[in-house]
């Protein structure tokens, strides 16, 4: 039985570009839930921000929120970005960069396209298929790094907008919270706003209804039924 690249088996079929989607689901929702604001949202939307006296008796609480601000930025623009790659997968387009050491022209070509507008799997497959690695002896696909393009193209470049089709509201969110992720290095606590509360609702409810919902399709599509309970992931209480 053949075996394949890391960085090329996720592109050998539909079959295989459900599952990537479905791991990259699975690591998208993992951070999520696992960031603190997201974690325990109801009982931040019940601590008195607007209200000074009340806050002082809640300082202990919403000082822990504040605390793991910074963290909860770089798991929430995480999940994004796994479930971004996972999307473009899915849709038949590759997410890792195209090596422009490949001495083929075709190739450096295509060198700076990821970056800007995506490129189909079909596209890298019809100036070169999979074929053996002499180095390990499994198949690869030539010409792609083993890194990926990142998060900030594909989140706003106007190509991948039109394929991942995120609201309006979510983008403006997550290019905040990708700006307050940024300044990870210089600050060692992050100032919590209340405001935020106001962004990790819609967050919230998008990733119910679009990532978890579609991480459970897959589950009932590739497990048996009887596995169901197992496998499938609960809503976020909001």
């Amino acid at each position: 039985m053949a075996t394949y690249e890391s960085n090329s088996s996720k592109y050998l079929n539909k079959f295989h570009r459900d599952h990537a989607y479905y791991d990259l689901l699975n690591i998208a929702i993992h951070h999520f839930k696992e960031a603190y604001c997201i974690k325990n949202f109801v009982r931040l939307r019940k601590i008195p921000f607007h209200d000074t006296k009340k806050l002082e008796k809640n300082y202990a609480s919403s000082g822990d929120f504040a605390k793991e601000a910074i963290i909860d930025n770089v798991k929430i623009t995480t999940c994004f970005e796994n479930y971004l790659k996972g999307l473009l997968i899915y849709k038949g387009y590759i997410i890792h960069k195209i090596d422009r050491k490949i001495k083929n022209k075709k190739f450096a070509a295509l060198s700076n396209d990821p970056r800007e507008r995506p490129i189909r799997i079909s596209q890298l497959k019809k100036i070169e298929n999979y074929r053996k690695n002499p180095n390990t002896g499994n198949l690869k696909l030539f010409g792609l790094k083993e890194s990926t393009i990142g998060f900030n193209g594909i989140l706003n470049s106007n190509d991948y907008k039109k394929l991942h089709k995120l609201p309006t509201n979510i983008m403006k969110i997550l290019n905040d919270i990708k700006e307050r992720r940024n300044t990870i290095h210089f600050q060692p606590v992050n100032l919590f706003r209340s405001s935020d509360i106001d962004q990790y609702k819609p967050l919230i409810e998008f990733v119910n209804k679009k990532v978890i919902k579609k991480h459970n399709f897959f589950v009932k599509k590739y497990r048996d039924k009887k596995y169901y309970r197992n496998f499938a992931e609960k809503l976020i209480p909001i």
